[in-house]
C-alpha cells in the first residue's frame, strides 16, 4: 500500500491500470493482478486524509489534489536550470530551496526484498535524484565560484561532496574556493585527502586539470577560474589500477571474519604473515575497500619495540581531537591517563585533569585498563583495527592485546595483524597462542603467486614491457618467488629501460633492481627522496620542504615523480602523509648517502620537527633526539633526551626509559661544559634508577641511584640528591635494610632544608614517619600533622590519603585500632576523590590488617577480597607478597588450606624475588603451621630452620612470631625444654620492645609448655595475664586463644567451656576452634556440648585437610 501511494505521488499525471497490476503482481494473470490492485486502492483509500483522495477511471489511477510531494518542486525547478553553464541570479534562491529538499536518497530506508520490479523501481529513482542533486549543487557551486561567494561555494560543495566523494568536478571547485577564500593551507589538505581516496576507491591519479589546480596554489600563486567539466561523465585515467591478484580465497577469510563480528557482536583476529613485499598490506588495502564501519590503523616501526604502545598511539593520533571534543562520551579521567600518551590533550582541553601519579607495575597496569576501556567508547559498533609490522612491537603491546581480547565477547572488534614470521618476537608468538586457544583467531600464511597471476601483474602496468612473452613470465616468476613487489620493481625497472629487447637479463637480486631504479632520478627527485629516508616514518610535504630545503613547487614536482615511479605511496589518515613503497627501499636510500648528507638533513628534520604543529607525532621527543644526535648536535639531543625520559616514565615505558637514560650518558660524555656535564649525568642516573626500579631489578636500581647522587654531589645539585633518595628509601623498607632507610630520610631532611623548600620538606618527613612506623619507632603525630598541613594548603588528595592511610598503618603497629580504622577511612575518601584505585587497594588491605588483628577474620577475608577488586581495576591480577601473606593468614584460619597454599607460595616467590627477607619469613612462618596441621611437621622444621638466624635482619615483632612457632613445633616433637626455651626468648624480645600483641600470644605458649611439664597452676596463671591483655586490647583472636588455653588448667567449669567455644566461634576462624574443641575433648570429653560441635568440625576439618 506505501509503494503504491508513493508511485502515484510521483506521478502527478496519472498511471494506467495495467501499468501499476503488473507491477505489483507481475507474476499474476492480469485478472487476478487487476483484483489485487483494486484490493490495494480500497486499503490506501482507507488511510488518506479526507481532502486527498484516489481518482480511478477504466484506463488509469491518480492522486487527487490538493496535496504536496517534495519531489515535485524539486524536479521542476531543477528541469529549468539543467543544461545552463550558470544559474542565473533571480533563480538561485529556488535552486538552494529545492535542493535542500534533498536530504537523502529516494525512499531511503524502505525496501521491497520480495518485489523485485518494484525494487529495480526504486533504485532507478534514487540513482535519478541523487544525480539531478549533484549536478544541481555542482552548477550552483560553479555560479558561486564565478561569482566570487567564497563561502557559499565552499559550503554547498562539501554538501555534495558529502552524497558523492568521487565527484572530482566538485572536489577541484572547493579547492579553487578554499585557496580564494585565504585558505591554503586546506585547500592543499583537501587534495592530498582526495589523492588518498582516489588511490584507495579506484587506484586511479585525479584527473589532470585537478593536479594543475594543485601545483599551482602549491606554488602559492591563486588559481584561474577552472572550466566547467561535461555533466554526468569523468574522463578516462592515465593510470590503470594495480590488479588484486591471487588473493581471493584470503580475501574471503577477512570477509567472512568481518561478517561474524558484525552479526555476532564479538571479537576476532587475523593474523596474516609472509615475507617482505609477498601482499600483506595490499592484501588488507582491498579488504578495508570492500568494507564499511570505523577503521583504526597502527604499525610498528623498526627501533620502537621498547615503547610500549607505539602502534596504539599511530591508530589515535588522527583522531584524538574527536575525542577529545566528545569528551562527554568518554569520561574525563580516560582522557587524563591517555595524555601520558598524547600531551596536547592538555593543550586542547586545559580543563582535563594530570594523571594519576601511579608507579611501576601497578601504574603500567592503569595505563593498559584504560586503553582497554578506551574501546568500549572506540568500538560500539563492529570496527576494524589494524596493526601493520607487528614483528616491531614490544612485549607490553601484547600484554595489552590479551587483556583487550578477554572482552572480545562483548567487544565487536576485528583485530588484524600482519607480521614476517621470520622476526616475530616471542610475545606476538605468546599471544597467537592465546588467541587461537580461545578461539578468537585465524592464521594467514601468504605465498607467493602463481605464474599465471604474475603475468597479470605484469600486463596491468602501461604499458606492459616489450619482452612480455610466457617465458619472460616464467623467468621473473621463478627468480622473485612470486613476490608481488619483487615482481613489479623488476618489471617497473624493464620499463625505465628504452630500447632493452627480450633478452635483457633480470637482475640477480631485487636490491640491484632498487638501486638501478634510483640512477634513473633527477638530482631533485633523488634529493627530496633522500630528506624522506631521513624523516621516515614522519613524511609530510610540510616537513620535506623544511627538511630539503626547496621551494613549495619543487616538493609538489618530486612527489609527483616519486609518486609515479611507486617509490613513495600515499599513506591513509586525514592529513597528508607519505610513506616508503618498501622498508628494502628506505634503506638502500639511507644508506647509500654519504655521512655529511645525512647529518645535514637530520638537522634541518630536527629544526622542522621542532617548529611544526607535531603534537600528534608519537614520542616526538625521543624523535628530536634522534636527529639532533644524528646531526652532531649534542646539546639539543640531550635535553630532548631529558624530556623523552620523563615521556616514558609517565607511560610506564621502563624499559624504555633505561635505554634512553644509557643513550644520554654516552652522549654526555661529549660535552666540554663539566657542570652540564655533571646535571645531565646525574639526572640521566636518575632516571635510569626509577626505571630499574620500576622493573623490579633493585641492584641496578640502587647502582644507578648511587651514581647520581655522586654526580650530584659533586656538581652541587642537592634536588637531585633528595630525589635519587627518595627513591631508595622504599627499596630499603621493603628489603628491611633499616640502617640504610634511617640514613637516607636523615640525608633527605638535610637536602630539603638546604633547599628551603617546604613541599620537599614535608616531602621528607613523610619518609622519615614512614620509616619509623615500618620499622617499630615511635611515631610522631607532630611531624606528621606538620606535613599534613602543607599538603592540605597544595590540595593535593593523592598525598592526603598517603598520609592517613601512613597514620592508620602506624595505630595498626601499637594496637590502637578504633583509631586505626577512623584514620584509614579518611585516606579511603580521599583516595576516591581521584578514584586512585591503587592507593583504595592499599588502604583497604590496611583494613583487612587490622580486621584480622582484631580477630575477625571473615570480616578481614572481606576487606582482602574488596582491596582485590580495587587492584583489578587497573589490571592487576596479582597483588604484591606482603598483601597476599596477609590474604594466605587469614585463608588458612578461615580453613581454606589451597588458596591460604597458593597465595602463601605467590607471596614467597615475590619476596625471593625482590630479595626481601621479611616478605619470606611472614610466608615460611604460615606455610610452615599449615604443614603442621597437615601432619607434616618435618616440612614445617625445615622451613623455619633456616631463618632462625635473621634477629638482626628483620623488625622484632617477626622474629618473636617466628621464635613462637619455632618453639610450638618443637613441643609437638616432644621436644619441651628446646620449646620453652625458645618461647622465654621470644617473650624477653617481646617485653623488651613493648609489643604487647606478642607478649600475650608467647604468654599462651609458654603456658602450654608449662602444661606438658606438669604445672598447670602456673600455666594457669600466665593464660589469665594474656586473656587480660587481650581483652585491654580488644584482639578478639587471643582473647580466644587464651580461653582455650585455659580450659586445659584447674577449675575450668562448664561456663569457661561454653564461654571459650563462643569466643571461638565469634572469629570465624577454623583454627581457633578446632584449637578449642580439642583441648575440651582431651581435658574434659563428658561436657555435653562437645558431640555436637565435633559433629560441626569434622566435615570442616576433613575439607581442610588438618590432622
Amino acid at each position: 500500500m506505501r509503494a503504491l501511494l508513493y508511485y502515484l505521488a510521483l506521478h502527478p499525471g496519472g498511471v494506467s491500470r495495467d501499468t501499476l497490476a503488473m507491477l505489483f503482481a507481475p507474476n499474476e494473470p492480469q485478472a487476478v493482478a487487476r483484483r489485487r490492485l483494486t484490493r490495494l486502492l480500497w486499503l490506501l483509500r482507507q488511510v488518506l486524509p479526507p481532502q486527498t483522495s484516489v481518482h480511478t477511471d477504466s484506463e488509469s489511477i491518480s492522486l487527487t489534489p490538493p496535496y504536496w510531494v517534495d519531489t515535485q518542486p524539486f524536479l521542476q525547478t531543477l528541469h529549468a536550470v539543467q543544461h545552463a553553464p550558470h544559474i542565473p541570479a533571480q533563480q538561485i534562491p529556488q535552486v538552494e530551496e529545492a535542493l535542500t529538499l534533498y536530504r537523502g536518497e529516494f525512499l531511503q530506508g524502505f525496501t521491497l526484498p520480495h518485489h523485485a520490479d518494484l525494487e529495480t523501481w526504486i533504485l532507478v529513482e534514487r540513482e535519478r535524484f541523487l544525480r539531478l542533486y549533484l549536478e544541481g549543487v555542482t552548477q550552483l557551486t560553479r555560479t558561486y565560484v564565478h561569482q566570487g561567494q567564497w563561502a557559499e561555494a565552499i559550503t554547498w560543495a562539501r554538501q555534495g561532496i558529502a552524497h558523492d566523494p568521487l565527484r572530482e568536478e566538485l572536489h577541484r571547485l572547493l579547492i579553487y574556493a578554499l585557496a580564494h577564500a585565504g585558505e591554503r593551507g586546506e585547500a592543499l589538505r583537501h587534495y592530498e585527502e582526495y589523492v588518498v581516496l582516489l588511490e584507495r576507491e579506484l587506484g586511479v591519479d585525479p584527473l589532470p586539470e585537478t593536479r594543475a589546480l594543485y601545483q599551482t596554489i602549491f606554488q602559492g600563486t591563486l588559481p584561474t577560474l577552472p572550466s566547467p567539466a561535461p555533466t554526468g561523465g569523468s574522463a578516462p585515467r592515465g593510470k590503470r589500477p594495480i590488479p588484486f591478484q591471487g588473493r581471493e580465497e584470503e580475501l574471503r577469510i577477512l570477509l567472512e571474519a568481518w561478517r561474524h563480528v558484525q552479526e555476532q557482536g564479538e571479537g576476532r583476529v587475523l593474523f596474516i604473515s609472509g615475507e617482505p613485499g609477498i601482499g600483506k598490506t595490499r592484501l588488507v588495502q582491498e579488504f578495508l575497500r570492500q568494507v564499511a564501519g570505523p577503521i583504526l590503523t597502527g604499525a610498528g616501526v623498526h627501533g620502537a619495540q621498547e615503547h610500549p604502545y607505539y602502534p596504539i598511539q599511530v591508530a589515535l593520533s588522527p583522531i584524538i581531537p574527536h575525542l577529545v571534543e566528545a569528551s562527554r562520551r568518554v569520561p574525563p579521567e580516560i582522557l587524563a591517563e591517555l595524555s601520558r600518551l598524547f600531551p596536547g590533550i592538555h593543550r586542547l582541553r586545559p580543563d582535563i585533569p594530570p594523571p594519576l601519579a601511579l608507579e611501576g607495575e601497578v601504574g603500567r597496569a592503569y595505563l593498559r585498563d584504560v586503553l582497554v576501556r578506551l574501546f568500549d567508547y572506540l568500538a560500539p559498533h563492529p570496527t576494524v583495527f589494524v596493526v601493520e609490522d607487528a614483528h616491531w612491537t614490544g612485549d607490553a603491546f601484547w600484554e595489552w592485546l590479551t587483556v583487550l581480547t578477554q572482552n572480545f565477547s562483548r567487544l565487536p572488534l576485528l583485530l588484524i595483524i600482519t607480521y614476517r614470521p621470520e622476526e616475530a618476537p616471542q610475545a606476538l608468538r605468546q599471544f597467537r597462542l592465546h588467541a587461537q586457544h580461545r578461539g578468537w583467531a585465524r592464521e594467514v600464511t601468504l605465498q607467493g603467486l602463481a605464474e599465471e597471476h604474475v603475468g597479470e601483474l605484469i600486463r596491468a602496468l602501461s604499458p606492459p614491457p616489450s619482452a612480455l612473452t610466457s617465458r619472460f613470465i616464467r623467468e621473473v616468476q621463478q627468480h622473485t618467488g612470486g613476490n608481488p613487489y619483487f615482481v613489479l620493481e623488476t618489471t617497473r625497472w624493464l620499463l625505465e629501460q628504452p630500447g632493452q629487447g627480450v633478452d635483457l637479463p633480470i637482475p640477480e637480486r631485487v636490491r640491484d633492481v632498487l638501486r638501478y631504479r634510483l640512477e634513473l632520478l633527477s638530482p631533485l627527485s633523488r634529493h627530496v627522496l633522500n630528506a624522506a629516508a631521513v624523516l621516515n616514518p614522519h613524511i609530510t610535504p610540510e616537513l620535506l620542504r623544511e627538511t630539503a630545503a626547496r621551494q613549495d613547487e619543487e616538493i609538489a614536482e618530486a612527489l609527483e615523480d616519486l609518486l609515479h615511479r611507486h617509490l613513495l605511496v600515499v599513506q591513509e589518515g586525514p592529513a597528508p602523509r607519505y610513506q616508503f613503497a618498501h622498508h628494502q627501499l628506505f634503506r638502500v636510500v639511507y644508506e647509500a648517502m654519504s655521512p655529511a648528507r645525512r647529518q645535514l638533513l637530520h638537522r634541518r628534520a630536527a629544526q622542522a620537527l621542532a617548529r611544526a604543529h607535531t603534537s600528534c607525532i608519537p614520542n616526538l621527543d625521543a624523535l628530536l633526539a634522534h636527529h639532533w644526535e644524528a646531526a652532531g648536535e649534542v646539546e639539543q639531543a640531550l635535553a630532548a633526551l631529558l624530556r623523552a625520559m620523563e615521556n616514558a616514565a609517565r607511560q610506564f615505558a621502563h624499559a624504555h626509559l633505561c635505554a634512553l637514560a644509557d643513550r644520554a650518558l654516552a652522549l654526555a660524555e661529549l660535552l666540554t661544559d663539566q657542570e652540564k656535564r655533571l646535571a645531565i649525568q646525574a639526572e640521566s642516573w636518575l632516571w635510569k634508577g626509577r626505571g630499574h626500579r620500576a622493573l623490579g631489578d633493585y641492584a641496578r636500581a640502587h647502582e644507578a641511584l648511587d651514581e647520581a647522587i655522586r654526580l650530584a654531589e659533586v656538581g652541587g645539585f642537592p634536588r637531585l640528591i633528595l630525589d635519587a633518595l627518595a627513591e631508595k628509601i622504599p627499596m630499603a623498607i621493603n628489603c628491611w635494610q633499616e640502617a640504610e632507610a634511617t640514613q637516607w630520610v636523615a640525608q633527605c631532611l638535610d637536602v630539603a632544608d638546604q633547599c628551603q623548600d617546604e613541599s620537599l620538606r614535608a616531602r621528607a618527613l613523610y619518609l622519615r614517619e614512614m620509616v619509623a612506623v615500618h620499622f617499630q619507632h615511635p611515631f610522631s603525630r607532630a611531624t606528621w600533622h606538620a606535613a599534613l598541613q602543607v599538603f592540605k594548603r597544595e590540595q593535593d588528595p593523592v598525598r592526603l590519603a598517603e598520609m592517613w592511610n601512613l597514620r592508620g598503618v602506624a595505630a595498626l603497629m601499637t594496637g590502637e585500632y578504633e583509631e586505626a580504622l577512623f584514620s584509614l577511612d579518611r585516606a579511603l575518601m580521599y583516595a576516591r576523590r581521584v578514584s586512585h584505585y591503587f592507593l583504595m587497594h592499599r588502604i583497604q588491605a590496611n583494613r583487612g590488617h587490622v580486621l584480622y588483628n582484631l580477630g575477625d577474620f571473615l570480616a578481614a577475608w572481606q576487606a582482602f577480597e574488596s582491596a582485590v577488586q580495587w587492584l583489578r581495576r587497573v589490571g592487576v591480577e596479582r597483588p604484591d607478597h606482603l598483601f597476599d601473606v596477609g590474604r594466605g593468614f587469614v585463608a588458612l584460619h578461615l580453613g581454606l588450606s589451597e588458596e591460604a597454599e597458593e597465595r602463601l607460595e605467590h607471596a614467597r616467590s615475590l619476596a625471593l624475588r625482590m630479595n626481601s627477607l621479611l616478605g619470606r619469613l611472614y610466608a615460611d612462618i604460615h606455610l610452615a603451621l599449615l604443614a603442621h596441621l597437615q601432619g607434616r611437621t618435618e616440612e614445617a622444621l625445615d622451613r623455619l630452620r633456616d631463618l632462625l638466624e635473621v634477629e638482626d635482619r628483620v623488625y622484632a615483632g617477626a622474629y618473636i612470631w617466628l621464635l613462637e612457632r619455632w618453639g610450638m613445633l618443637l613441643r609437638s616433637q616432644g621436644q619441651v625444654q628446646s620449646a620453652l626455651r625458645a618461647h622465654k626468648q621470644a617473650l624477653r624480645k617481646a617485653r623488651q620492645h613493648n609489643n604487647l600483641r606478642r607478649e600475650a600470644s608467647v604468654l599462651c605458649q609458654v603456658a602450654e609448655d608449662l602444661i606438658v611439664l606438669g604445672h598447670p597452676q602456673g600455666a594457669r596463671a600466665l593464660f589469665q595475664r594474656a586473656l587480660r591483655l587481650s581483652m585491654e586490647r580488644g584482639e578478639k583472636a587471643l582473647v580466644a586463644r587464651a580461653l582455650a588455653g585455659l580450659v586445659k588448667t584447674p577449675a575450668a567449669d562448664p561456663h569457661l567451656l561454653s564461654r571459650a567455644v563462643s569466643t571461638a566461634r565469634s572469629t570465624h576462624s577454623l583454627l581457633l576452634l578446632s584449637y578449642t574443641a580439642h583441648a575440651i575433648r582431651e581435658y574434659h570429653p563428658t561436657w555435653p556440648g562437645l558431640p555436637p560441635l565435633m559433629d560441626d568440625l569434622g566435615p570442616r576439618l576433613q575439607k581442610a585437610g588438618w590432622q
